[in-house]
């Protein structure tokens, strides 16, 4: 084979890779609209979708969904970090009636993930 068709069959599976890594995106976090008055920052929309996904989600798998497998190199301490946005994510969503539920070493979930994912109109 030469260069060309290397080059070529490379860029293709890169390609494949690339959409691939877009599909599993949007199974850990499905992107949704969220109402413009719960003033959500990027980080806390992202931090809400990885709850909405799935039943339960442990601090690192947050941390990895929301800042990527390079997170060291982005933030110092992920696992602060993620605390910091679940408390005021509780802060901004409580008044909505929606509770973020934590247990040491369980993870978070939200209390009525059903009801969240209604009202955000997110498909089961």
């Amino acid at each position: 084979m030469d260069d060309a068709a290397i080059i070529d069959a490379l860029e293709r599976q890169v390609c494949a890779l690339r959409d691939r890594v877009e599909e599993l995106e949007a199974i850990l976090a499905p992107e949704f609209d969220v109402p413009a008055e719960w003033c959500l920052t990027r980080r806390e929309r992202q931090v809400l979708s990885v709850l909405v996904a799935r039943p339960r989600a442990t601090r690192e798998a947050v941390a990895t969904i929301v800042y990527g497998l390079a997170r060291e190199e982005e933030v110092e301490n992920p696992a602060v970090v993620i605390e910091s946005h679940v408390s005021k994510l509780r802060r901004k969503l409580k008044p909505y009636g929606i509770a973020i539920i934590s247990r040491r070493f369980d993870g978070y979930w939200l209390e009525d993930r059903k009801a969240v994912r209604d009202l955000l109109g997110v498909a089961a």
